[in-house]
């Protein structure tokens, strides 16, 4: 493990995991690794649901690694 680490490889992929938006997910070799920046995308996504739709509304994510982005929105709007 260490050396993989020292030759740069990602520590998520050692352990299979990567938090994002206050969630733990799975991640391999192959699948994108949640990133940071991309929490800002989902807040501001977030809060302009919560801002602007009183009624349900559908969010369609395709293709986009993880799954992080929608399972992320799916829990926090789930009540939207």
């Amino acid at each position: 493990m260490a050396e993989k680490r020292n030759n740069g490889y990602p520590l998520q992929y050692i352990t299979n995991s990567q938090e994002f938006m206050g969630l733990d997910f799975y991640v391999q070799e192959g699948v994108l690794i949640p990133r940071p920046d991309t929490e800002t995308l989902v807040e501001t996504v977030i809060n302009i649901v919560k801002e602007r739709y009183n009624k349900e509304i559908k969010i369609l994510d395709l293709g986009t690694g993880s799954g992080a982005i929608a399972i992320s929105l799916a829990y926090y709007l789930r009540n939207s």
